[in-house]
């Protein structure tokens, strides 16, 4: 049996969904600048290459393109 109540969770669930992804997204990007920032300092500072490796191999990687008409 369907109530009032879980009617209306359901029709906004989508947009709260949204919502938070959204913030989930946003957190998640400003922390990946934090640590680049942070890796910026700490190469220029004591002149160690931090996560060289790392980009090199994702820099190599092939990937496919999809091409709509």
């Amino acid at each position: 049996m369907e109530t009032a109540a879980g009617n209306y969770r359901l029709r906004f669930l989508p947009k709260h969904v949204q919502i938070k992804v959204g913030a989930y997204t946003d957190l998640t990007a400003f922390n990946v600048a934090g640590l680049a920032f942070l890796s910026k300092h700490i190469e220029e500072t004591s002149g160690v290459m931090m996560f060289a490796d790392a980009t090199a191999k994702r820099k190599k990687k092939k990937r496919a393109v999809l091409t709509l008409k």
